[in-house]
């Protein structure tokens, strides 16, 4: 038997979101764009690592469609399948993490590097290596 695969999530039209100052404006990364109310979040690559993987647990891998959060506008969340996926543009560095509470499962990609759109993944742990692409759709 194979290990579970979340479903890809198809995206709605997205509309503009709460302003992410860090990464969307007037000379920042992502450009003097709308800060986009949903991201797209593409994940594969993801192997098993030495840790044993708990019955049930969901390999890291797919498309999704995470929503930006009402308390940090750098900050994008999706609860589905029992996972909790979340992305933050931080000061500094850009995370991914991928959590599945039930098995105590997760993955984590990152780059030490503001308002980035590949992270690589974690190398030790249940699930390691793998990329997490970010699109960001436009805004209508």
């Amino acid at each position: 038997m194979g290990i579970p695969v979340l479903p890809p999530i198809d995206p709605d039209p997205v509309a503009p979101g709460t302003g992410c100052t860090r990464c969307w404006g007037s000379g920042k990364p992502f450009g003097d764009i709308d800060t986009p109310s949903k991201i797209i979040i593409s994940i594969s690559g993801v192997e098993p690592g030495a840790a044993p993987i708990p019955a049930g647990a969901p390999r890291p891998d797919g498309e999704f469609l995470l929503n930006q959060t009402g308390g940090d506008a750098c900050t994008y969340t999706l609860v589905t399948g029992g996972v909790v996926l979340i992305v933050q543009f931080l000061a500094g560095t850009t995370t991914f993490s991928w959590n599945h509470p039930a098995t105590g499962t997760s993955w984590i990609a990152s780059k030490l590097s503001e308002c980035e759109l590949k992270l690589n993944g974690q190398t030790s742990g249940t699930w390691i290596n793998g990329t997490a692409y970010i699109t960001l759709p436009e805004t209508t």
